[in-house]
């Protein structure tokens, strides 16, 4: 059916698949280094089989992009865990759609004509300043508590790199074969993650304690299980997910339907009693009027 391939959907199940991702290391609270050599080479390892049946892109642009957004991952999820296991999935996820604000103004930027086609509608233009001034009054709402103001400020370096790392992902894929796009996703899934992997390993050595053996620590039983879990979620995540940006006609939309996973997650914390740390409903209004900019405001 044409509608399990729309961006629409394939972004849905992303935003379901990342929930997961998000919420289950509140549990688990492996060290962000040792969770993500697992989720790096083991979605590298996985996403190999689907080898058997879809060709790699040829074109070398493809692969200096995929390395390049491998390096980025490395960081952006290592910051994520270690803020999972700081302030718990809740908070994270609800401030992450704040980035699309950023994505819009710097695309503003750089085609001002969009500005004016905006200001030329006017429904939308009033729709699109109401939600910032929303996103404004959500944010002064949860920097009144002293949670939601550490989470902001942890944040906003991932804000920036990931409104780079969407941009680059969507011109990676339009390097490729449009009849091979699956081909390019898996391709990414692979190279990146192991990208990412590798350099989380790094970052394991050097800073692991020396009096604990390396397999101890990258391969005991929780880990193990915590790593499995990673593996499942992230690659299926990502599949969705890159597949939906392959499809999009913007990246931005893509971000705005994953609004959905801090939905999720709150009411995933709600159902277990898992402490949110944070002003819940300013937090979910963010996510209502970052949608409403990012569907409107392009």
């Amino acid at each position: 059916m044409e509608i399990l391939n729309s961006w629409q959907f394939l972004s849905i199940m992303a935003a379901i698949m990342g929930s997961g991702y998000n919420t289950f290391n509140q549990h688990y609270k492996i060290k962000p280094s040792i969770l993500l050599v697992w989720r790096g080479l083991g979605v590298a390892l996985a996403g190999s089989i689907w080898l058997i049946w879809y060709d790699l892109p040829t074109n070398v642009d493809f692969y200096i992009y995929a390395v390049f957004l491998g390096s980025c991952i490395s960081y952006l999820d290592y910051r994520y865990f270690d803020g999972v296991n700081k302030y718990g999935a809740g908070p994270l996820t609800r401030l992450a759609p704040l980035f699309i604000i950023f994505s819009m103004s710097i695309w503003w930027a750089i085609e001002p004509t969009s500005f004016f086609n905006l200001y030329n509608d006017k429904l939308r233009f009033y729709i699109v300043i109401l939600s910032t001034i929303g996103v404004i009054a959500s944010i002064y709402s949860m920097k009144k508590n002293s949670v939601g103001s550490d989470v902001i400020k942890f944040m906003i370096p991932m804000y920036l790199l990931f409104i780079v790392f969407d941009i680059f992902a969507k011109k990676m894929f339009a390097t490729v074969d449009a009849n091979n796009t699956f081909g390019a996703v898996i391709g990414y899934a692979i190279i990146g993650s192991f990208v990412a992997g590798f350099i989380n390993l790094i970052v394991f050595i050097k800073r692991r304690e020396k009096s604990t053996p390396i397999l101890k620590e990258l391969a005991s039983r929780k880990v193990i299980e915590a790593g499995i879990i990673a593996v499942f979620f992230n690659l299926t995540y990502m599949l969705l997910r890159n597949q939906g940006i392959s499809q999009s006609p913007n990246p931005a939309y893509v971000s705005a339907v994953q609004s959905l996973s801090p939905v999720l997650v709150t009411i995933y914390n709600r159902i277990i009693n898992f402490d949110d740390r944070n002003n819940i409903k300013a937090g979910l209004f963010l996510v209502l009027f970052c949608t409403l900019i990012a569907f409107f405001g392009k």
